[in-house]
């Protein structure tokens, strides 16, 4: 039985080993441990061996997993300590639970790893846990390199066990918008409100994807946010310098201050950004057009940014996509996380008030949209979230919360019948 409350161990001398059963899981740190404190000239890094240098007793590192059940459970890490006795708090707060074992660890110095038992904890809720480590007092300038966190229990602990660097990044999911039938579509609107607290580090929210390309907003740091459309060469790499000319995107004009170029490891294309100082509780605009030329077999597409402090539509850029003439198909919107440091911090995104318009000039509301996922999402994580909240979709993603909606559900938010106000003889 698992009770509520505080308990606090004794010192633990970590030379017993780690007898590792059928009952026992691998964590392993470089797919699922994020620095979470440190000082600003910290040398500690998360690689695909583990925890490393890790040399500042200011240094906080978690290590998150997921519990199918509640139960007690025996802890061990696999560690090697370079040179002399090293002193490690571990920390496992759980509900009410929050339980502390100091671990000495002495006569573990050389090249080796070695497996050794740290202590039982409770794991008290089903859901998302997170442990926690420390360093007290070292003798030989580093407290260990840590590879693996093992848990030996009866019931399943799910974790990212490979992938690494996609799993440390976290889920990426999509809405897809259910689209009238037989419409050739020029152009879709779309609005993103970022609620103040969700605008983390690393955050990509796209308001307008289509075949071909995406249009959103994101943040770089603490100091750059931008304005980000990017168009996908047809010509299937990895590296922009690999696309024959005749598949090339080029660039048909910009708006000021917009930086253009390439970009690749995702597929390839051109790229262009407007660093803009967006900010949460703010209404931002987006509009999208394509237009294809069957003539020349390529496609046009342009993005235009509203924002409330400029008051009229900026231009972000043109680009002509070739051996393709389509009209704006499969629209979908998303968040992701571009940067595996932050896949430990939660992050949300509405988007609200979506409409297209058809060559027709006749405009439609879409109000039907398929939470979707990508492959960390179906595989190794399960921190995100869809649906409605009031008259907006939403979207949420990494953090390790536990309030998981499942995928593939369709979702549908009120119609406001009021078509977007745009002069299109005056966009720039």
């Amino acid at each position: 039985m698992i009770t509520s409350g505080v308990a606090f161990a004794r010192q633990v001398e970590a030379t017993s080993f780690f007898i590792i059963s059928l009952n026992a899981w691998t964590i392993p740190l470089a797919g699922n441990a994020f620095i979470t404190a440190c000082d600003p000239n910290h040398t500690e890094v998360i690689t695909d061996y583990g925890l490393g240098n890790w040399m500042s007793p200011e240094t906080v590192t978690n290590i998150y997993f997921h519990v199918s059940e509640s139960c007690e459970a025996q802890l061990a890490l696999r560690l090697k300590v370079p040179f002399g006795t090293s002193t490690i708090k571990v920390t496992l707060k759980c509900a009410d639970n929050v339980t502390h074992h100091e671990v000495i660890l002495k006569d573990l110095t050389g090249s080796e790893y070695h497996t050794v038992t740290i202590g039982n904890y409770p794991l008290c809720k089903v859901g998302y846990m997170k442990l926690e480590l420390k360093g007290v007092h070292t003798t030989g300038g580093f407290f260990a390199d840590v590879s693996d966190l093992m848990i030996q229990c009866l019931h399943e602990i799910r974790c990212v066990a490979d992938d690494f660097y996609f799993g440390r990044r976290g889920p990426s999911i999509h809405l897809k918008y259910q689209l009238p039938c037989n419409k050739n579509i020029s152009y879709f609107y779309n609005e993103i409100i970022v609620p103040q607290g969700e605008d983390a580090i690393g955050a990509y929210f796209c308001a307008a994807g289509f075949d071909g390309g995406y249009f959103g907003i994101q943040v770089n740091s603490t100091t750059e946010r931008r304005i980000l459309f990017s168009i996908w060469s047809p010509y299937n790499t990895d590296n922009p310098a690999c696309i024959p000319d005749e598949y090339k995107v080029r660039l048909s004009r910009k708006g000021d201050n917009v930086y253009v170029g390439e970009f690749g490891n995702e597929g390839s294309g051109g790229q262009s950004f407007l660093r803009y100082n967006w900010k949460p509780e703010t209404k931002y605009k987006f509009l999208v057009n394509a237009t294809p030329s069957p003539s020349d077999r390529h496609t046009q597409f342009t993005a235009w940014f509203w924002s409330p402090d400029q008051h009229h539509w900026m231009l972000i850029a043109s680009f002509v996509r070739p051996m393709d003439c389509l009209f704006l198909r499969n629209l979908y919107s998303f968040s992701e996380n571009f940067l595996p440091e932050t896949g430990h911090i939660c992050r949300m995104a509405r988007f609200g008030n979506q409409w297209i318009r058809d060559c027709h000039q006749n405009w439609h509301e879409i109000t039907a949209a398929q939470l979707t996922g990508d492959a960390t999402s179906e595989r190794n994580r399960q921190d995100f979230a869809g649906g409605v909240v009031e008259s907006d979709f939403y979207l949420k993603n990494c953090g390790f919360f536990n309030a998981t909606v499942e995928l593939n559900q369709n979702f549908e938010r009120c119609s406001n019948n009021t078509e977007p106000f745009i002069d299109f003889h005056t966009l720039p």
